[in-house]
């Protein structure tokens, strides 16, 4: 096999992993003024936050002498800040923060705090208004008593307790509902207009006490981001309560974050067919994943937006509209300026910093994705994560050296976080250090308790092996990483690439897309792995003709403006004739939406690129149709806000240029954006 189609082979098998964005990285996007705009942004969300007042609970103090209700200081502190999250006049600062607040000022229990102490904490958190509170047992019964306290004098403004007759979770919750109602009472205005319709805790959430056990447990998990740790609790929880939405959504967001989107699929149809009881500010959320999950990105970004229009000063509806543009779309600068608005709004969103990083690395601005990561160190400093993302963005711009001390490091922290294992091996990989990578790496077969870890490392095996020509051997790894998984066409491509004569593989990738087409019309279809299979058709010259099948389809029967717009695009890279490419780039041109490239996937659009140019050269005979296509994308890219598609958008014209005739132009046009123009 040529080295050069080896190179090409492992390029598809490092973008799987998603540990390597060199085409990304090369282009480094024209600075932005995102302080600017992050100040314009946060003063606008600040104005509205002002007209709600901040709310800091207190973790409760555990007066039950039982070291297994421990657990209840954190939770019965969550289930207070849901309740009285329903409440649009209330802004509940992040539990994270209150925590904290108390840890710099050295104070003891807040249960235990004098007016000037609780002053201190208001001062420090901008809170409005206090609340502590302690639970016992009395008569066998559990009470929970709470002081609400003005912020500004730190005096108590009024006092509330409950009883539970046991720790049945559901009397638990029944105690909580009319002690945030109270509270709700004293601190809102009730002349403003009224809420909308308010949910119990009951109704709500869980009827399990074990199942909102291990929730809890699971958030503290995904804070920290153990998140295989975060993934079993979660499982525990909906394995206890099957009616658990919030749980259903969580562990769904959970599988997204590790990249599989087919354990994710069915988790959060539960949580939509769970979540008609919960409250807005919980079923806003999941609608939006929800959308995402179908590939409607137009719908989810709605979802969104609703969300934050509603609860504008809630740091975690901007984090996730800024992991959205930065895991989903990859439109890495509408990422920053969500991320840093998050960070704006709470200084200690230790995992906004996280992905900060990374958007701006991303971008070329290294020393702000620097700063970020020594923020998020600062925050964590016992956590392996940050080390491992700070070993990563090295590593992506050539640091290799550096890059394997900060891996070191949080293996250090926590010997068993395996991503910086995985990315370690590729380190030692980038050395052409092929042993020292398996090393690392075999043994992590042996653990047959995560399947995402042996995927990663079977996969990165099967790299390692093809950089060292073992072909066969590559193979080998590449089928049992794909006998783990739900839809591997993703590595059947990367072994199309292998063997492209293999009838056995082509007949496995035409029996994946029969498969999409008989599913396209159920409501849980998801239409963008539709794109994936075009860009794998393409690269591999397998199933074009029934991919397009399911392209019309998508064009014919969906709503969704961005899922329109993006299959007319590829329609036209494999329209057969010039009356079809003028019918599609017609129907492109007039439902073009200047926004829509903004909700797209790079990646699918990398390979659309690739074919788009060799696309041209048939219609090199009919000048007038090269121009009306080339003319009417490069219009439609230069108003995406897209500067990835905008750069290619120009490429685009200088090749119709180049190919009706016209080199010189064609080199002008590449010359004048700096581009240098070898072949």
């Amino acid at each position: 096999m040529k080295k050069g189609r080896i190179l090409f082979i492992a390029g598809l098998l490092s973008l799987l992993l998603n540990c390597n964005f060199q085409d990304e990285q090369r282009i480094r996007l024209a600075k932005r003024p995102v302080e600017a705009i992050m100040r314009d942004r946060v003063k606008t969300i600040q104005l509205k936050a002002d007209e709600k007042k901040k709310v800091a609970i207190f973790d409760l103090r555990n007066d039950t002498h039982q070291s297994d209700l421990e657990w209840l200081r954190q939770g019965l502190a969550e289930m207070l800040a849901l309740s009285l999250a329903q409440s649009r006049q209330l802004n509940l600062i992040a539990s994270r923060n209150v925590i904290n607040a108390v840890a710099s000022l050295d104070l003891p229990s807040a249960y235990e705090l004098n007016s000037l102490q609780l002053q201190s904490v208001a001062q420090t958190l901008g809170a409005d208004v206090l609340i502590a509170g302690r639970y016992f047992f009395q008569q066998d019964s559990l009470r929970i008593e709470l002081k609400v306290h003005d912020g500004l004098s730190g005096e108590i403004a009024s006092s509330h307790h409950g009883s539970s007759p046991d720790l049945n979770i559901r009397n638990i919750f029944k105690m909580v509902d009319p002690i945030t109602h109270q509270i709700r009472e004293h601190v809102e205005d009730r002349s403003k207009s009224s809420t909308p319709k308010e949910y119990h805790l009951a109704d709500v959430s869980t009827s399990s006490l074990d199942a909102y056990k291990y929730y809890t447990s699971g958030i503290r998990f995904e804070d920290s981001f153990y998140l295989t740790d975060a993934l079993n609790a979660f499982e525990k929880a909906i394995s206890i309560d099957s009616t658990f939405a919030s749980a259903y959504y969580r562990l769904a967001r959970l599988h997204l974050m590790l990249k599989d989107e087919s354990a994710a699929q069915p988790l959060i149809q539960k949580a939509m067919r769970f979540s008609e009881r919960t409250s807005e500010r919980e079923r806003l959320p999941i609608q939006a994943m929800d959308a995402m999950m179908r590939g409607e990105k137009y719908n989810a970004v709605q979802y969104y937006n609703r969300y934050i229009e509603l609860y504008p000063e809630d740091d975690n509806g901007h984090y996730q509209l800024g992991i959205y543009y930065f895991s989903v779309v990859f439109n890495f600068g509408k990422a920053i300026e969500f991320l840093e608005t998050t960070v704006s709004l709470n200084p200690d969103h230790k995992l906004a910093y996280n992905t900060l990083a990374y958007a701006y690395a991303y971008i070329g601005e290294l020393d702000h994705a620097y700063n970020a990561l020594e923020k998020y160190i600062s925050l964590a400093a016992n956590e392996p994560n940050p080390y491992d993302s700070f070993g990563e963005i090295l590593q992506r711009n050539g640091r290799i050296n550096e890059a394997i001390d900060k891996y070191r490091l949080a293996l250090k922290k926590n010997p068993l976080f395996y991503p910086s294992k995985i990315h370690l091996a590729n380190a030692y990989l980038d050395l052409g250090k092929m042993n020292k990578a398996r090393h690392i790496l075999l043994p992590m077969l042996q653990n047959d308790s995560d399947v995402y870890l042996k995927i990663n490392a079977l996969t990165m095996l099967a790299l390692t092996e093809i950089y060292a020509e073992n072909i066969e051997k590559a193979k080998l790894y590449i089928h049992q990483a794909m006998s783990l998984q739900d839809q591997p066409y993703y590595l059947l491509s990367v072994l199309l690439a292998l063997e492209p004569e293999s009838e056995d593989y082509k007949r496995q990738f035409l029996e994946i897309i029969q498969n999409e087409k008989n599913n396209i019309n159920r409501p849980d279809f998801h239409s963008e792995i539709v794109f994936d299979l075009v860009s794998a058709a393409l690269i591999n010259q397998v199933g074009v003709a029934e991919v397009r099948d399911l392209l019309n389809a998508i064009i014919k029967f969906n709503k969704d403006p961005v899922l329109y717009n993006v299959a007319l695009a590829y329609s036209l890279v494999l329209g057969d004739s010039d009356e079809e490419l003028g019918k599609l780039g017609r129907r492109f041109a007039e439902s073009s939406l200047p926004g829509v490239f903004e909700y797209s996937t790079p990646p699918s659009w990398n390979y659309y690129w690739r074919f788009y140019f060799s696309s041209l050269k048939p219609t090199n005979n009919n000048h007038a149709a090269l121009r009306f296509l080339t003319d009417g994308l490069n219009d439609f890219a230069q108003h995406s806000g897209n500067p990835y598609f905008d750069v290619q958008g120009l490429l685009a014209s200088a090749a119709a240029e180049f190919y009706t005739g016209d080199p010189q132009i064609a080199k002008d046009m590449i010359t004048r954006q700096g581009f240098p123009c070898e072949g």
